[in-house]
């Protein structure tokens, strides 16, 4: 990227900034086959010099389930952020549609107004999961040490919390994985997932009021540094970058750590 593009769209003191560019399919040489624009405000993110620990990005839109009340995602919106901003994550980021924003733009506002919580406007009635999610993170390059690409039903710990009374007294994501921000050597972190049992009363009670989960644990999801990744999905990393000019489909994965799935 130009020295001056670059400047124009990473300057923190500028309240609107705009990058056009253009799209290939896959490693095509071809002419581009989109152009697009995408727009921010800089001063809404932290500065490359002093960039956040922990940022988490809810790329999937809140939504209304009429046929499913207790899925949702409005439900599970604040609660979910709470918690994470409590327990040593610096912002959150937030995907909005077309669909219900009023209502999320009210719900989010006493975290805006806090600077926790930044919100991405999509004009579209559609979740589109994985550009969202590489538009996050390549949002947040220069601007945070790790991302994680979070459901609201998702909650990160650490496996030492669990089956300890006082886990929530000081505890910190950031103190849990400052082996892995100091750490030059590791681009990404898989998580080890275990599925708890949603309470009965969704409507009435918080998510992590429950006890039961399933016997079973799977590593599906990563906690990645933005820096290093080239492309993102879902549930896993795809490329990363080695050097300026190139990239490789293996990232260095540091040892696994938890998140709980309700």
């Amino acid at each position: 990227m130009p020295a001056a593009v670059h400047a124009a769209w990473t300057e923190g003191q500028d309240d609107w900034a705009c990058i056009t560019f253009g799209v290939r399919v896959n490693a095509s040489t071809g002419p581009d086959i989109a152009n697009l624009t995408s727009c921010h405000r800089p001063s809404r993110l932290p500065s490359a010099q002093k960039p956040n620990n922990i940022t988490l990005c809810y790329c999937e839109a809140p939504y209304i389930n009429p046929l499913v009340p207790g899925a949702n995602g409005f439900y599970s919106m604040a609660q979910n952020m709470l918690y994470h901003l409590r327990h040593g994550v610096n912002q959150v980021i937030v995907y909005l549609n077309l669909k219900n924003r009023d209502l999320a733009f009210r719900m989010l506002a006493p975290f805006v107004s806090r600077g926790v919580c930044s919100v991405v406007l999509v004009d579209t009635q559609y979740n589109y999961h994985e550009r969202n999610q590489n538009d996050c993170l390549n949002r947040l390059k220069g601007r945070t040490k790790l991302y994680r690409d979070i459901d609201f039903d998702e909650f990160l710990f650490a496996s030492r919390w669990y089956g300890d009374p006082r886990w929530h007294v000081g505890a910190s994501l950031a103190d849990e994985l400052q082996p892995l921000i100091d750490s030059d050597s590791y681009m990404a972190l898989p998580l080890r997932s275990y599925h708890w049992v949603k309470p009965l009363d969704t409507l009435h009670h918080l998510l992590t009021d429950t006890q039961y989960h399933l016997n079973f644990q799977e590593q599906k999801k990563v906690l990645s540094k933005p820096d290093y990744v080239a492309h993102d999905w879902i549930h896993q990393i795809h490329r990363c970058y080695k050097n300026s000019t190139h990239f490789s489909e293996r990232c260095s994965p540091f040892p696994a750590y938890t998140h709980r799935r309700t």
